[in-house]
């Protein structure tokens, strides 16, 4: 039964004048309260009734569309135990990230009244803090896709609430296959329907829609604080190191800062800490108060903690990926600096290369990222690039399935209930038929899959091989190794292999090139040859990488004087939170090799038969030595040239061929992670791949049905508001003045308009000329005053000297350390030269649209605009004023 449309004329829904309590709605307290516990009203807390009698009449699938800081992550899933539906089942809320999963349980636990794992409780890899009286169930998707895997129906769950449907994962896409699945499957087999609840903060709603059958889409209005945000201009020097901007800007305030990956997080705080060691006596007291930490999906759950504890009198500085760009609110933060990059997986299906990329980010990742700085209070967001820049970033960033190697969603999906690869166009997003011949054959070469020709169609099956593929948590290949390791008596062994390849960062990345940019200001004239700690060496080895993994955890096992030395891992130049989860993932799949009764055998110091069960997984990834050329090239396509990563301890080595873990693209490309094999052992798998190829030509003969939904743009835009009914029209506590407020996901430009009489054509036509030079004249004035703008008030920043774009933003905060904005603009404008520039200034921000320096509030009223000529339509859910 499809949910009706709201009834509105209820003034004592207002957000002013209501109040809730968990067990009571007609408290007259603007505080929400339950025993000790109080919190302040969320504005989702005015749609309460409304919601529960959404829910009261599902059976199906709704969606809600909430803004930031909406309270739907935490509110919602407990509204759905006040409606009843926790009385047939579980309520599944599902979490792209574990650390979401985890806080918004202890969040909810506490709101309710109890401890997490009673009433709420959280579960993901490693870690399951729930037990038989469990209700509220938040989970990270992985976890419910590997539940599905033993129960497709699903049947444990009444409600199952998919958090953060934008980011369009893996996991993302395959889960709401296998729920659409659930539903229909339930239906046909007259069981209590599985009620589906899609939330999202931005989300392709005509897409999302079609795909379940036009569901019904509702708006909840989020609470969003002004945020004032900067854009660098564009930047002359070091126009690419993100990572030393964001640094050289940090050292003088607080900041959110995203960065791309592990690596640069940990580069990042060591930089930190290098500094304000070698700071002079007259700033180190400022430097002293410098607190940073790292945020990343890897870092163990105790040490997340220290995010969300507060820090008083110390300035908290976190370097964290796009993690923290949903999900969570870190306490605190008010300044957000943005490198506009990320890290981006891309698979190329005729090269069977996946590589690892910096890349930007897309326009709504960007809003996201600023929207952080305003959760708590007004806050302001630094964006190291400039305006023109973020004009040509994408619209949303691609789907994550569109750009990777399917073979594990194949295989997954294959075991599930797929039984012709035809089917694959029923995900809300096809892949390509390239990438799903590339996952065929990969799959035919392991013995996974077998396929079957019925008439027109290409059924394909599951093998006994591939079934046992399928109960490890990794990707076939590593699986494969495994299998392979258990036939060759090497199985403990290639369990610390496969643990290790598992997880992404393992070394450190020390740098020492960096430091010379804070240190000297000479950016790359300062050679550093040890990126790794000279003990590494000691594990060196013939054998390769992988054998070199075996020898540092054997070293750690055994000996009880590494045991008890906490820097053993950081002296050998690794990661201690990646060898922890190392740890953690070998001890799992040692526990699955004994349950699924393999023999877990060591092969002792020989490691050749560990060599080959490597090769049996990895001999897609091969390389030879090209003796006339003296390189290493692709097996596969021999125009490829393919270096030896430096981190290697092959990386001087010369062998006839060696298999590999990983490219990484550069300048050039490397291989990471190697592993020396002899020529005889490629060509026995290239002979079990030959025996595929009759049945791989017929694969190349089927073209995939685009997804109904993949011919729906991605781009968001105002036509696709239709059919989404908005919850409440009420108001909401933003800090500062509401103006103009318009419909959600339009833009409108305020700005002063010349009111002058008289016929603006004819002034165009007769003063042409004269115009076009006092324009000219005005640029170059513009041009030489704006550094005396720049330094007018003795502003200075340390690195201005290095980098033009950084020290327009570090004026910025330079500025707001010193005195507000408007006191020194006043200051400023006092002076003769100040009142020659503010004039200039204000007769081009007339002229401007688009300023670089703008205030926005990600939050969006309902009430349309009057002048449909000033609205524009974008990604977003702005109000725009100049300054």
């Amino acid at each position: 039964m499809v949910a009706k449309p709201l009834d509105f004329n209820n003034e004592n829904e207002k957000y002013e004048e209501r109040s809730f309590s968990r067990n009571s709605n007609n408290s007259n307290s603007k505080t929400i309260c339950n025993g000790n516990f109080k919190r302040d009203p969320l504005p989702v807390d005015c749609f309460k009734k409304h919601i529960i009698e959404i829910l009261n009449h599902l059976e199906d699938t709704v969606i809600f569309i909430g803004e930031t800081a909406s309270g739907k992550s935490t509110q919602i899933p407990q509204f759905c135990c006040d409606a009843g539906l926790s009385e047939n089942g579980l309520i599944g809320v599902t979490q792209p990230r574990r650390v979401a999963a985890k806080t918004l349980a202890e969040r909810v636990a506490t709101e309710m009244g109890t401890k997490v794992g009673q009433l709420v409780g959280y579960k993901f890899r490693f870690e399951n803090n729930c037990g038989n009286d469990t209700r509220i169930l938040y989970q990270t998707e992985g976890i419910l896709l590997r539940e599905a895997q033993h129960d497709a129906r699903l049947k444990r769950y009444s409600t199952i609430i998919v958090d953060e449907v934008h980011e369009r994962t893996i996991n993302m896409d395959v889960l709401l296959y296998i729920l659409k699945q659930a539903q229909t499957n339930r239906k046909e087999k007259d069981e209590a329907p599985l009620r589906l609840i899609l939330m999202s903060a931005t989300m392709n709603l005509q897409k999302l829609q079609k795909y379940f059958n036009k569901a019904e889409a509702y708006y909840v209005r989020g609470r969003q604080h002004v945020v004032k945000l900067f854009n660098a201009p564009s930047l002359k020097i070091n126009e690419n190191d993100y990572l030393f901007n964001a640094i050289s800007t940090v050292l003088h305030n607080g900041f959110l800062v995203f960065l791309t990956g592990q690596e640069e997080i940990e580069t990042a705080i060591n930089i930190i800490r290098k500094t304000k060691k070698n700071e002079k006596s007259a700033e180190k007291k400022q430097y002293e108060k410098i607190f940073a930490l790292p945020l990343y999906a890897a870092i163990p759950t105790d040490k997340q903690n220290l995010i969300f504890s507060s820090t008083p009198n110390v300035s908290i500085v976190v370097f964290s990926t796009n993690i923290a760009e949903t999900s969570i609110t870190i306490p605190g933060i008010r300044l957000i600096i943005d490198s506009g990059k990320m890290k981006r997986r891309t698979f190329s299906p005729q090269n069977h290369m996946d590589v690892l990329e910096v890349v930007n980010i897309s326009k709504a990742q960007a809003i996201q990222r600023a929207g952080r700085a305003g959760r708590e209070a007004p806050g302001k967001c630094y964006r190291l690039y400039s305006q023109h820049d973020y004009e040509g970033f994408e619209s949303v960033e691609v789907p994550e399935l569109l750009r990777s190697n399917i073979s594990s969603v194949l295989l997954s999906l294959i075991n599930h209930s797929l039984s012709r690869l035809e089917q694959m166009s029923r995900l809300i997003d096809s892949p390509s038929n390239d990438q799903l011949q590339s996952a065929t054959s990969e799959l035919l070469a392991l013995n996974a899959i077998h396929l079957e020709q019925i008439g027109d169609h290409l059924n394909v099956h599951i093998t006994e091989e591939g079934q046992s593929l399928v109960l490890f948590p990794v990707e076939p290949i590593l699986a494969k190794i495994l299998l392979a390791a258990s036939r060759l008596n090497c199985i403990e062994e290639a369990c610390t292999v496969v643990a290790f390849l598992s997880v992404e960062h393992i070394f450190q990345n020390n740098n020492q090139e960096i430091f010379c940019k804070l240190e000297t200001g000479k950016y790359g004239q300062e050679d550093s040859s040890n990126s790794l700690n000279t003990t590494l060496a000691n594990f060196n080895t013939n054998d390769g990488d992988h054998v070199r993994y075996v020898k540092i955890l054997r070293k750690y096992s055994s000996d009880k004087t590494a045991k008890k030395d906490k820097n053993f891992f950081r002296d050998l130049g690794l990661i201690e939170n990646s060898i922890e989860t190392v740890i953690l993932i070998r001890k799992q799949l040692i526990k699955l090799c004994h349950n699924k009764k393999l023999p877990v055998k060591s092969c002792g110091s020989e490691f050749t038969s560990l060599r080959q069960a490597i090769c049996k997984g990895l001999f897609q990834n091969a390389c030879i030595y090209d003796s006339s050329s003296k390189n290493y090239v692709f097996a596969k396509d021999r125009k490829i040239v393919v270096r030896i990563h430096p981190s290697s301890c092959l990386k001087n080595q010369t062998m006839p061929a060696f298999v590999f873990s990983e490219l990484i693209k550069t300048n050039e490309i490397y291989a990471r992670d190697i592993c020396p094999i002899e020529l005889d052992w490629i060509k026995e798998s290239q002979e079990i791949c030959s025996t595929t190829n009759r049945e791989l030509d017929r694969v190349k003969q089927l073209r995939l049905v685009t997804s109904p939904c993949s011919s729906i743009s991605s781009t968001s835009s105002n036509s696709q508001r239709k059919g989404i009914l908005p919850i409440k029209k009420t108001k909401t506590p933003i800090i500062t003045e509401q103006k103009n407020v318009i419909q959600p996901r339009k833009v409108k430009i305020t700005e002063k308009k010349n009111n002058k009489p008289g016929n603006k054509q004819n002034a165009k036509n007769n003063g042409n000329d004269k115009e076009v030079k006092k324009k000219d004249e005005e640029e170059i004035d513009e041009k030489k005053d704006e550094k005396d703008d720049l330094e007018c008030n003795g502003i200075r920043s340390k690195f201005s000297r290095q980098n033009l774009g950084v020290r327009h933003i570090l004026v910025q905060i330079q500025k707001d350390a010193i005195a507000p904005v408007d006191k020194i603009k006043q200051k400023f404008e006092n002076n003769n030269r100040g009142k020659k520039i503010a004039e200039k200034r204000r007769k081009k921000e007339a002229k401007v649209k688009q300023p670089q320096i703008v205030d926005y509030e990600i939050s969006s009223g309902s009430e349309s605009s009057k002048n449909e000529d000033e609205e524009i339509e974008s990604d977003d859910s702005l109000v725009l004023k100049l300054n």
